[in-house]
């Protein structure tokens, strides 16, 4: 099962990517809840498309980063 790897304050988890779309950011409503004030409420979104994932930033106030490159 793909997974993706969260790096935050200096530790780091792998959260399993079980279904079609992973939200991601600072409140408990998100699939992935990062505190941090640098995070937006709603910040991302990880989306299957066939085989492959999709990153989308959701309007973000500080953008979003994959493999330190912004989309």
């Amino acid at each position: 099962m793909p997974k993706l790897i969260v790096k935050q304050g200096g530790q780091s988890r792998d959260v399993l990517l079980n279904k079609d779309t992973i939200s991601i950011g600072r409140t408990p409503e998100n699939d992935i809840e990062l505190k941090d004030s640098l995070i937006s409420r709603k910040h991302t979104s990880v989306v299957r498309k066939g085989d492959r994932w999709v990153v989308y930033d959701l309007g973000s106030s500080n953008g979003t980063f994959v493999n330190k490159e912004r989309i």
